[in-house]
């Protein structure tokens, strides 16, 4: 990222996020059911996709000034491991 601006990356994320989230709740639309829910499989496929965001945002926040940094990458590390526990 370039002085606190969001990259191209970070903005298709952010778009295709609420898409990706209506395609795995229309059931109703796509399929024969009448509910339209959120299964087990979707919500695989969503915390993956998290997952991924929040690897890219590790590795480009690597390529920043290492004076900017405030945490070792050990800590960085278990900080996203317990968020995503904290997710599930």
């Amino acid at each position: 990222m370039l002085d606190g601006q969001l990259s191209t990356t970070d903005v298709l994320f952010c778009l295709l996020a609420p898409v990706l989230l209506w395609l795995v709740s229309a059931d109703s639309v796509f399929g024969e059911q009448q509910l339209s829910i959120i299964t087990r499989n979707d919500g695989i496929v969503l915390l993956l996709c998290f997952v991924g965001f929040v690897y890219h945002l590790y590795r480009s926040g690597q390529h920043e000034d290492a004076s900017d940094t405030v945490s070792s990458n050990e800590s960085t590390v278990l900080l996203v491991v317990y968020c995503i526990a904290g997710v599930i």
